[in-house]
């Protein structure tokens, strides 16, 4: 198993198999030697980690992160490494509540600290690596919440596999989700998670979703790793988020009420023609961005909102989407425009929201 692709037809072998009556088979067989409380136990010991994720649609570029634990085996520091197709190949770096953001399209180095993102940082850590997600998968596998098919093949050089079938809603720490299946390679001789492979149930079959590779344990990282100030080029844009004119305060008003609130007022801004508000609600509060997304804006030429539809929760709190259809005038006519706007709490000022995409 040198490749996904090899890697990816032994699971699928797996499945079928399971489809037609693994369990079954295993009934009358001797139990397997290994239990998911090995690869428990032998996690423990785990300080350092760095893993890559291979996107089904995306097999050659790589999310690759780096993962740092203290002594009691919390979070400490965090470093992602996104691909191009991914926020232009964003570099992440979170290390004990701080974050910096390398936007390389932009030449930007945003830093912040914020509670929300801290904790979709820690999830992040604790759930897309392997000593979260076997911890996990442990626990439902206590509860009875999940299927656990274990398959130790007698060809020793071969790994260990374990299939997990989790129920809707369950898969992730939060969020809903379908029915979804992982895949998982055990090294025989440490007990280690060499490869997990993700699947989703639609219309009755298991699609391939996504990749992760491990292939180095407690390898210490390099210095300054967790530091992108000697990273950037030397004239990128330090910028503090906290500082920034960005998006509206949200007050009293509910996560729903707010983001109908973003939605109608950058129209209405645009319709003004006031591009400064337009700007600091669509989140471009950089003063090097506002004149190219003014000259954007008057492009477009917002004439009319025809209708703001109601927030729904896109991916994982706190970002909603609002489908939108406006007017603009285009070579003297106008025409209607349909827009999904998704809308944010700006990190590092909780209390606003902006518009982060969809426009």
């Amino acid at each position: 198993m040198k490749s996904r692709i090899t890697k990816l037809a032994a699971a699928a072998v797996i499945i079928i198999i399971v489809g037609f009556g693994l369990t079954t088979l295993l009934d009358h067989a001797a139990p397997p030697a290994y239990a998911i409380e090995q690869t428990v136990e032998a996690n423990r010991a785990i300080r350092y980690l760095h893993f890559k994720m291979f996107n089904a649609s995306h097999d050659e570029d790589a999310k690759e992160a780096w993962i740092e634990f203290n002594e009691s085996g919390e979070v400490k520091n965090v470093r992602v490494n996104f691909p191009e197709w991914i926020s232009g190949g964003q570099r992440m770096v979170w290390r004990e509540g701080k974050t910096q953001v390398w936007d390389r399209r932009k030449n930007t180095l945003d830093f912040f600290e914020d509670e929300i993102y801290t904790a979709k940082v820690i999830t992040f850590a604790r759930r897309q690596n392997p000593r979260g997600a076997v911890e996990y998968l442990y626990e439902l596998q206590a509860e009875g919440k999940v299927k656990v098919e274990i398959d130790e093949p007698s060809d020793i050089s071969g790994p260990i596999v374990v299939t997990a079938t989790y129920l809707p809603n369950t898969f992730l720490l939060d969020g809903a989700t379908p029915e979804m299946r992982q895949v998982l390679f055990i090294d025989r001789d440490t007990r280690l998670v060499t490869a997990i492979e993700t699947y989703e149930l639609k219309d009755g079959n298991y699609e391939y979703k996504s990749v992760y590779e491990y292939d180095e344990y407690n390898k210490p990282f390099d210095a300054g790793i967790f530091d992108l100030e000697e990273e950037v080029p030397a004239d990128a844009k330090h910028i503090d988020r906290m500082t920034l004119d960005m998006g509206i305060e949200q007050r009293e008003l509910t996560d729903r009420e707010i983001a109908l609130k973003v939605a109608r007022e950058f129209f209405e801004a645009l319709i003004a023609k006031d591009y400064a508000k337009a700007i600091k609600i669509h989140g471009y509060g950089y003063p090097e961005l506002k004149a190219k997304m003014q000259k954007k804006f008057e492009k477009l030429n917002v004439v009319g909102i025809i209708s703001i539809g109601e927030p729904v929760l896109h991916g994982r709190p706190p970002s909603l989407r609002v489908a939108c259809v406006i007017e603009i005038e285009k070579d003297g006519e106008i025409v209607e425009s349909e827009l999904d706007l998704l809308i944010h709490r700006v990190y590092g000022q909780p209390d606003h929201w902006f518009i982060i995409g969809g426009f």
